[in-house]
């Protein structure tokens, strides 16, 4: 660690020079540090040209180091407007890690709006158990409404009236398709029951939340043929490690039916090797336990052998550009399947991971597979989630579909 900078320059007025500056003493770990992220040398020069700068900065303002922060990275890209702030940002964090830096981290403004936020987090985290994505859904919808009630007023949660909510749900209800606002409108109706619980207004307004029309079963799943599955993964370039993550995240869900998030998910501790089996938190936190089939294992075996990067998180699958870290969300995910589906030229409605487990349920589905069976696969909570893949059921259908009337002459 303390030659790191001899392995991104070769001239020794270079290192010299950086080991000189007002970083000096640190700058060798915190290199380590990106190198174990997997940055190039040539982004690496280019970071630490920024660090000499903002170094010799701070020295023309006798600024002590024990005192940096975050103002004085504002303070700075102010004047050089072409620089970036994850680099200093990384280096002030670093610092304050080691106890070089004493200055706080920053914290936000504490507001009466801020503080509703932060308690009714608490409550879907503590007594709903939803997860980190859910949650901050719900926040989103709330903050909305509650800035679209009051705008820079005092907040009176009691004050809350059926006008406001109704206005609210009729000025944005354009802006959604049937299922997500349905989504949109159980979050409202969720935090009125909260507020309802918690002694914030006298009447439960979860009755006010208008409804959007549902008629059950009326969609049809999106999906793709069985063939084109098969092409999808056969287009993967596994001759690289980002094309082994990927052939294996395109694996994992085409065969065992995986919801984008859970593959995001997942942990080495995840997985027992001797058992073949592995366990998934899927939807509610309810933890199932699948089987590690010989396709998905030789997949996944072929990624953490080969493709998956040196790195401290425990998460299996990590991103394919420095920082090297976690793929923190099934978004990142979908996004992944999406871009496979593009460069296979496979068209279909819905372009993201949630269509390979459509695809798998069509397929156990038309090769003989109850419903019963296929609910269990893909988890569901409920036989009645399961039952729109009957709809696909082509040959089924024809059985019982009656005759066309016809007139008689």
């Amino acid at each position: 660690m303390s030659n790191s900078l001899n392995m991104v320059y070769t001239r020794p007025d270079t290192i010299k020079e950086l080991r000189s500056c007002l970083f000096g003493k640190y700058i060798d770990v915190f290199v380590a540090n990106l190198m174990s992220q997997g940055y190039s040398v040539g982004t690496l020069r280019g970071k630490l040209q920024m660090i000499r700068g903002w170094a010799q900065w701070l020295s023309m303002r006798a600024i002590n180091i024990a005192d940096l922060d975050e103002l004085h990275i504002e303070e700075y890209l102010n004047e050089v407007p072409r620089g970036a702030k994850i680099t200093p940002t990384s280096l002030l964090a670093y610092l304050r890690r080691i106890e070089v830096v004493l200055t706080p981290f920053p914290s936000y403004r504490r507001t009466p709006r801020s503080q509703i936020e932060r308690d009714y987090e608490s409550y879907l985290c503590r007594e709903r158990g939803l997860t980190a994505a859910t949650i901050r859904y719900h926040l989103f919808h709330v903050h909305r409404f509650l800035s679209e009630c009051f705008g820079s007023r005092d907040i009176k949660l009691h004050k809350i009236c059926q006008k406001d909510i109704t206005g609210h749900i009729l000025r944005h209800a354009p802006e959604y398709r049937q299922r997500s606002a349905q989504t949109w409108t159980s979050a409202l109706r969720c935090f009125m029951r909260y507020l309802n619980m918690c002694g914030e207004t006298s009447t439960d307004m979860t009755g006010c939340v208008l409804k959007t029309a549902n008629w059950n079963l009326a969609g049809m799943p999106k999906y793709i043929e069985a063939k084109k599955v098969e092409e999808l993964i056969g287009s993967t370039d596994r001759s690289t490690a980002v094309g082994l993550r990927d052939y294996a995240i395109l694996m994992i869900i085409a065969r065992l039916g995986l919801r984008a998030g859970e593959v995001a998910n997942l942990e080495l501790e995840d997985f027992d090797w001797q058992e073949g089996t592995f366990r998934v938190k899927g939807k509610n936190a309810r933890w199932a336990c699948l089987p590690i089939t010989k396709e998905v294992g030789g997949a996944l075996v072929e990624y953490l052998r080969k493709g998956r990067p040196t790195c401290s998180t425990r998460r299996v699958f990590l991103t394919a550009v420095a920082p090297r870290k976690e793929i923190k969300s099934g978004a990142t995910v979908s996004c992944i399947v999406a871009q496979h589906l593009r460069r296979a030229a496979i068209v279909v409605a819905r372009k993201g991971a949630h269509v390979l487990r459509h695809s798998l349920a069509t397929k156990m589905l038309r090769s003989g597979s109850s419903l019963e069976e296929i609910c269990q696969v893909l988890r569901h909570l409920h036989l009645s989630t399961t039952e729109i893949y009957a709809k696909v059921d082509y040959t089924a259908l024809k059985e019982i579909a009656q005759p066309w009337p016809t007139s008689r002459v």
